[in-house]
């Protein structure tokens, strides 16, 4: 019994002394051991990635607006007596604006001292960008007048087809951008150039004491001088223009040009007509256009006889 007993001690003591070796080995592993700093550094170390600069598009994209500069030609003190033609620009507030592409302002302002832009002079970008043009309006006659006689002794065929391609530029050139984007001074540049052929005729009207048109519209103060804003799409806003022979030889004029949906006019034509007949008369605007209809459709005629020249100066004058 003494021998059993011994090696049933053994026994326990062996399978004792393996339970408490594998408890030890399977106890979890301290952080403070050699082997952790190993297992993590090992485990969180990666290949350093080469820092990269992101692209972005909205630096060089041209939805980022240019900052604004002052306008150099702009002088805020100039004395109104002092305007020339030659002084007169066009965009000489406006083009310190912000503009999506910068390109489209450096068009603008250097068309402006062009020698074909100087020597067609066209009244209409005056009319809406120019605020050198409205001080010289201050004057009166003596201003005003040699602005209107040297846009309109012109080659007219030259500045037509000029004002066109920059019309076309303004659309599908270096401010296209800005176009479709509908930036205030773009569109009104727009407006000015295809509506060049509409304003010079009815800039140089001439009243029959062979004074212009639009110098007695300015003079007289009143709100007749609206009518040469009609071409480039700004209306009347119900105010009353008068019924001079002036306003009739200027709506004949226009009427020529409203169907022409492509220009700024044929918005605001309906408008226009409707209030001038409503303060003269039905049949005031109707029949200055009834007559030069008819006038222009005998003149234009490859044949005439004598007859037929005689209706047409007594329909037209």
């Amino acid at each position: 019994m003494r021998t059993r007993f011994n090696f049933s001690s053994v026994l326990l003591f062996i399978i004792f002394s393996l339970l408490l070796l594998v408890t030890v080995n399977a106890a979890p592993i301290s952080d403070d051991e050699p082997t952790t700093t190993i297992t993590k550094a090992v485990s969180t170390t990666k290949e350093p990635k080469t820092p990269t600069t992101p692209t972005s598009t909205k630096s060089t994209s041209t939805t980022s607006k240019s900052t604004p500069t002052p306008d150099p030609d702009l002088d805020l003190d100039i004395d109104p007596s002092t305007l020339t033609p030659a002084s007169i620009l066009p965009f000489d507030t406006a083009l310190s604006t912000p503009f999506t592409a910068p390109p489209c302002r450096s068009f603008l302002t250097t068309l402006r001292t062009s020698p074909t832009y100087r020597a067609c002079l066209p009244l209409s970008p005056l009319l809406l960008t120019s605020r050198a043009f409205l001080q010289a309006q201050t004057v009166g006659k003596s201003t005003i007048d040699p602005i209107l006689d040297a846009s309109c002794n012109v080659d007219f065929d030259k500045c037509k087809a000029y004002m066109d391609s920059l019309a076309r530029e303004v659309r599908e050139g270096d401010c296209a951008v800005d176009f479709d984007e509908r930036q205030s001074v773009v569109i009104q540049a727009y407006a000015a150039f295809v509506s060049y052929e509409v304003v010079y005729k009815i800039g140089c009207l001439k009243d029959l004491e062979d004074e212009y048109c639009y110098t007695s519209a300015i003079e007289d103060g009143g709100a007749e001088s609206l009518l040469w804003h009609l071409p480039l799409g700004k209306g009347l806003g119900g105010a009353k223009v008068g019924c001079s022979r002036c306003v009739e030889d200027v709506m004949g004029v226009l009427g020529g040009y409203a169907g022409n949906g492509s220009l700024p006019l044929s918005g605001v034509w309906g408008e226009a007509v409707e209030g001038v007949n409503g303060e003269c008369g039905s049949g005031f605007f109707a029949m200055a256009e009834g007559m030069r209809s008819a006038g222009m459709a005998l003149l234009s005629r490859s044949v005439f006889s004598m007859g037929a020249l005689a209706v047409a100066s007594a329909l037209l004058f």
